[in-house]
């Protein structure tokens, strides 16, 4: 399929047209054959819009700082997209946002801004569903959900797909695949803050949280396995839930479930952060730490919404004087990452990265937390 991806970052632009840049899940090789097959290109200039069949729109959907929904990449796209718009595309949402989206916003925005009428375009929302690092599944062979704005449309859209999905999954509305995937996302933001609670319930009766989650996970049914952490963090988690409780807000309503599970999670840098600082043999002053782990979860670079980062600012707020190590992160907040046997009072692993040198980790001086579970067993090693 002839494809062009168009950014308003130029100097993105250039780098892909380059494969002179490293994209998560993506072989740089594998890009530079594709663009010299002339089958894909990046541009910055949304007249290219005007030769297309199908426009997927893939842009940030953030919250702002009151925890609401922030859809001004969102109207950008859209505002600059639909005047170039020719008769039978068929426009495609894939970010995320809370149901309605699609009628309420994107319709609506893409009318408002073309000459062309409804008859003349189809429209469909298909989730994003991606898991950044994960080896197994990925954009080719995860299920599709598909939906369009009416039976032409998601024909249309479930073809689209067909043609490079393995799995297309077609659903009845706009609105149901759009509540789907914030299901997806809220229930695991709830089991996860379960899980991090019941750690520290565990942690005060006295057992390994890690030993009592390994003998559940034996019962092959009505049982699925989350693991305690510092935290949720990246671009779905800790955002999706909030668009269907801002929804449900507008509508007189509310989610205690996504309230108190957000809450739980918040606190959790806190927890974690008391737990390390008891480490420290009753030092109270001049106390340092080295926190391994700085993105959002193992073997990815990505920074967004990382607890790691909350962690960071929680020590530093106690005055304690925080260095960090993570092999993925280049530089934060114009700090570079610190050798990982650098000299501290205590070491807090908050993720396990494949590349880490967990000899050296474990050969260092200080006592170290166990966010991950997987060093528990190790001397001289407390675990969440």
């Amino acid at each position: 399929i002839d494809t062009v991806g168009i950014d308003s970052n130029a100097a993105w632009v250039d780098a892909i047209n380059t494969a002179a840049t490293s994209i998560e899940q993506v072989d740089v090789t594998e890009l530079s054959q594709t663009i010299r097959s002339k089958k894909f290109r990046a541009s910055s200039d949304f007249s290219d819009v005007k030769r297309a069949d199908v426009v997927a729109i893939c842009v940030p959907t953030p919250l702002d700082e009151n925890h609401h929904p922030d859809l001004s990449y969102l109207n950008s796209a859209i505002e600059a997209l639909a005047p170039h718009l020719k008769a039978g595309a068929l426009i495609i949402l894939e970010s995320t946002s809370f149901p309605g989206t699609m009628r309420e916003v994107v319709i609506p925005g893409i009318l408002g801004g073309t000459r062309l009428t409804a008859e003349e375009l189809h429209f469909a929302f298909s989730p994003e569903r991606i898991d950044p690092g994960n080896q197994k599944w990925n954009v080719h062979n995860t299920p599709k959900i598909v939906s369009g704005a009416n039976e032409v449309d998601l024909k249309l859209a479930v073809d689209f797909y067909s043609r490079f999905m393995e799995h297309v999954v077609p659903v009845n509305s706009l609105e149901v695949a759009e509540m789907a995937k914030l299901l997806e996302n809220t229930f695991r933001q709830i089991n996860i803050s379960f899980i991090n609670e019941f750690a520290q319930h565990c942690e005060r009766i006295g057992v390994s949280v890690w030993d009592v989650i390994d003998a559940a996970a034996t019962k092959p049914f009505g049982f699925t396995r989350f693991n305690p952490g510092l935290g949720i963090g990246g671009h779905c988690i800790p955002v999706d839930p909030h668009y269907l409780n801002w929804k449900l807000k507008k509508m007189g309503g509310n989610s205690q479930f996504i309230e108190l599970a957000s809450s739980i999670n918040l606190d959790m840098p806190n927890y974690v952060a008391e737990r390390a600082l008891s480490l420290v043999n009753g030092k109270k002053e001049n106390i340092s730490a080295l926190v391994i782990g700085l993105s959002y979860k193992p073997d990815v670079a990505d920074l967004r919404e990382s607890p790691s980062l909350d962690l960071i600012r929680e020590l530093r707020g106690r005055g304690v004087r925080v260095l960090w190590h993570d092999q993925q992160i280049k530089g934060w907040n114009s700090e570079k990452s610190s050798p990982i046997d650098s000299p501290v009072d205590v070491v807090i692993l908050v993720h396990r990265h494949q590349s880490l040198d967990v000899k050296s980790l474990l050969n260092s001086n200080a006592p170290i937390f166990d966010c991950t579970g997987t060093l528990r067993n190790e001397r001289g090693v407390t675990s969440l």
